[in-house]
């Protein structure tokens, strides 16, 4: 009857590993503060237009984040359990290998540069959206990153 008390406080009380991981409980939040950045996100003063380069890494986490909880969609049978690969470029299933190539979407883009941006209130999500489709169109296969960053330089942000 001694050993009870020990093994009663052998245990601990659960804590989630989502709590260290707020961006994966990116479902549980607001639609608006899935996608707000950072305080750190940009150096910088509201009085200059210049901004420093913005961290676009809570952008992206929030697009993983939605694709993969997508619960229409299964992960493709091939991905599973081996680590194989889908060769299949019309599958429409959820494919782990390819998540690197997930973006979030324009409209996404715009409302966290607008919120992310000192002063980006100001252009509002339809002139970051239309300068995010010029930098598309002018370079179709550029990175999503270098993207933004041509967006941002033809506001004159950068």
């Amino acid at each position: 009857m001694s050993q009870e008390p020990e093994q009663a406080s052998a245990f601990e009380t659960y804590r989630s590993l989502l709590d260290r991981h707020p961006l994966l409980r990116v479902r549980s939040r607001p639609e608006s503060s899935s996608l707000a950045p950072p305080s750190s996100a940009v150096n910088g003063s509201s009085s200059t237009t210049q901004v420093a380069d913005i961290d676009l890494r809570p952008l992206k986490q929030a697009a993983i984040m939605t694709y993969l909880s997508d619960n229409t969609r299964q992960i493709c049978q091939y991905e599973l359990p081996g680590g194989g690969e889908c060769r299949d470029k019309n599958c429409e299933n959820v494919h782990l290998s390819r998540l690197s190539a997930v973006e979030p979407s324009d409209e996404d883009t715009a409302q966290y540069l607008c919120s992310s941006l000192p002063g980006g209130q100001r252009y509002g999500v339809k002139v970051f959206m239309k300068a995010l489709d010029v930098a598309r169109l002018s370079q179709p296969t550029m990175p999503f990153d270098a993207r933004v960053q041509e967006a941002l330089s033809r506001l004159g942000l950068r």
